[in-house]
């Protein structure tokens, strides 16, 4: 009796514990499959008991795990079908940095740079993967892991005095600085007809000075850096200087003496000295027949040029000589005749002074009795012109241009009794020179 007791009693505290749901349970200490449960201990070969119906389930063999509830796929994994869960069917079903291989459902990591491609994750288009890493093939190049390009790391500060190639991402010696197919080259190898590297520029060019040109294009145009041809107005060549250059022909004009000079307009011209003009002074060449505009040596000269000397006449008073010296005693009745000859420049415009004296000393400027004589002759002795004769004294007498080189006066003694001493002055002045 007190067996039965107990067995209700159990009952109905199972039946409160259970919300009211009448379990089946083994009385006995013996288990068998298909029983109902209260926990997955109760259920056999692995088998989960049902927490809300209370009774064992069996899942299949993993990857199925239970819920408490229902057989499913484990967290991670995907169904594929009725009895297989998988890791992914698609892309999104992965992690980041994960793509899904959908020949075998998993998740593989693949992070950028590498690309995921047809099931592989590759490294991008001009690299090689080394010991699982992404390396540009190019010499000098790095992997951006932001782009997935590869980039240069050189710049012009890194190839210093070389030509840095930015496209080809080189650094190339000046002598050789095009870099084309993987080699250093010359410009002459490449352009022909440019053949000189230009480092401010970066490229190839004709020519960076005249030296670069030949005789017949000798001038380097810097702006284009091509060689051209002498201008028009300067069409010769002077390869000693590098310069083009004309001829041009100075006239030296000195008085009435001309002199030519053919000169470079490249050249230095250096100033000339003119014969001498007598009774003048050398003042210097100048541009304008007013000698206003004065040339300043060494010139150059581009164009014919005529230089105009300057020459400054002098004036001049010659010193009062005696020409008249007594010949005998003061008494005496002897008749002299004397004469004087005085240098005068050609041309110069002369003017003559006469006067007697009382012995050598002194000056008596009365009126005496008598002649004086004034011819010119020539160096070698000939007149020129007859003597014309005055008897004025004590005044200028205007006798014009000089006819020669030499003025002679020669005169009688007023007295024949020697009182008198006759002296003469002869002052010129010689006339400007104009062109």
């Amino acid at each position: 009796m007190f067996k039965y007791f107990c067995v209700v009693i159990c009952l109905i505290f199972l039946n409160s514990s259970v919300n009211g749901k009448v379990l089946d349970i083994i009385i006995s200490s013996e288990k068998r499959v298909g029983l109902h449960c209260k926990s997955d201990s109760d259920c056999l070969n692995g088998q989960y008991c049902h927490q809300e119906q209370y009774y064992c389930v069996a899942c299949k063999v993993p990857p199925y795990e239970w819920s408490g509830t229902a057989c499913q796929c484990p967290t991670g994994t995907v169904k594929k079908d009725s009895d297989t869960c998988v890791e992914c069917f698609v892309d999104t079903d992965c992690n980041a940095d994960y793509y899904c291989n959908t020949n075998t459902n998993l998740c593989i990591y693949c992070k950028f740079p590498k690309l995921w491609i047809d099931n592989t994750c590759i490294c991008p288009s001009g690299t090689r993967e080394q010991a699982g890493i992404c390396t540009c093939i190019q010499e000098n190049t790095e992997l951006d892991n932001k782009t997935g390009q590869c980039v240069c790391v050189l710049n012009e500060d890194r190839c210093g005095d070389v030509n840095f190639n930015e496209e080809e991402c080189a650094c190339c010696p000046s002598d050789k600085p095009l870099y084309m197919a993987q080699t250093c080259r010359t410009c002459a190898s490449v352009y022909p007809d440019q053949p000189i590297w230009h480092s401010a520029l970066k490229e190839c060019v004709q020519c960076q000075t005249n030296a670069d040109c030949n005789d017949t294009t000798p001038v380097c145009e810097l702006s284009a850096h091509i060689c051209e041809a002498c201008p028009t107005d300067y069409p010769e060549w002077d390869a000693s200087i590098g310069q083009c250059f004309r001829y041009a022909t100075i006239t030296w004009r000195s008085g009435d003496n001309t002199q030519t000079q053919t000169v470079k307009s490249t050249q230095d011209v250096s100033s000339q000295d003119p014969d001498g003009i007598e009774g003048y002074d050398f003042d210097g060449w100048y541009r304008d027949t007013d000698l206003t505009d004065r040339v300043t040596f060494p010139i150059r000269v581009g164009d014919d040029t005529t230089f105009y000397a300057k020459w400054n006449g002098t004036s001049a008073t010659l010193d009062e000589i005696p020409i008249n010296k007594c010949g005998g005693s003061r008494l005496s009745s002897e008749y002299t005749y004397t004469k004087g000859e005085y240098r005068v420049p050609k041309n110069a415009v002369v003017q003559l002074y006469a006067r007697s004296a009382w012995n050598n000393d002194g000056y008596n400027c009365s009126d005496k009795e008598g002649n004086y004589y004034v011819n010119w002759l020539t160096d070698d002795g000939t007149h020129v012109s007859g003597p014309q004769t005055y008897t004025q004294q004590c005044s200028w007498i205007d006798l014009g241009q000089a006819e020669a080189d030499t003025i002679r006066v020669q005169t009688n003694d007023w007295s024949k009794y020697c009182d008198v001493i006759f002296r003469v002055k002869i002052q010129y002045e010689m006339p400007a020179i104009t062109y």
